[in-house]
């Protein structure tokens, strides 16, 4: 399922450089269970990755575990995502879990 009909970010299928957020099933009670100010930098978070999910300046706020990206949020939990490349032109981004932070 797409991030953005979740959680009510703005995604345009029509705009060929976004790139799409795919979630994992219980997503949305991990989600709910996160603090408002948390939610804020998930939104930010998901915002930057659908343009560009090796921007530089977000590469510096995540923890890399190997291909897992970690994005530390307030209240001492992380996003932990991935960059799945479909093909040369086309990727996504599976978003993996919500869960404690490990540091």
């Amino acid at each position: 399922m797409l991030l953005a009909n979740r959680i009510g970010i703005r995604y345009h299928a029509r705009v060929a450089d976004e790139v799409p957020i795919i979630i994992y099933d219980d997503f949305a009670d991990d989600w709910n269970s996160l603090e408002s100010e948390a939610q804020a930098q998930g939104k930010a978070l998901f915002t930057t990755l659908q343009f560009n999910p090796y921007e530089p300046e977000l590469q510096r706020k995540c923890i890399i575990h190997d291909e897992l990206f970690e994005y530390p949020l307030q209240g001492g939990y992380s996003i932990f995502w991935k960059v799945h490349t479909l093909s040369i032109l086309k990727m996504e981004v599976l978003v993996v879990a919500i869960d404690r932070s490990s540091n």
